[in-house]
């Protein structure tokens, strides 16, 4: 991710595929773990495989959804939520990161406001009114 924010596409490229790799073996042993399959979508939409990472993201939310698993459920339901945004759907990561706040749980002001991977939303005004809405609010008041 360090790469792919710099812009350096060749060793982003690189390093994907390295972790790729590692994925497949995790699944090769455990091939309905949520939460792997979730990282290998992520993976795959930092690969240009749009179709792929969506689908592995959506079977990621499938096998764990919120019902069953609140806080694992919630981490694979922003994995799809990065896998859109990466792949060029910011209606539709939008639309679960509105879900995802409302929710008790792994995503927060500071993951939205700081990490690298949500940077493809931040000219969005609706990306930006999600990250304002968890802004910490001043207490001296």
């Amino acid at each position: 991710m360090i790469a792919r924010a710099k812009g350096d596409s060749a060793r982003a490229a690189a390093a994907f595929s390295a972790a790729r790799t590692i994925l497949e073996q995790r699944l090769a042993v455990k091939p309905e773990d949520a939460r792997t399959l979730a990282v290998l979508a992520q993976v795959d939409a930092g690969l240009g495989r749009k179709e792929l990472a969506i689908q592995e993201a959506k079977h990621a939310v499938d096998l764990m959804p919120v019902s069953k698993d609140i806080y694992d459920g919630a981490l694979v339901l922003e994995g799809l939520a990065q896998v859109y945004t990466w792949t060029n759907e910011p209606d539709r990561a939008i639309e679960l990161l509105q879900k995802l706040v409302a929710m008790p749980g792994y995503t927060n002001y500071a993951r939205l406001k700081l990490h690298p991977m949500w940077n493809p939303l931040r000219s969005d005004p609706r990306f930006e009114k999600i990250v304002n809405s968890l802004a910490p609010k001043d207490q001296s008041k």
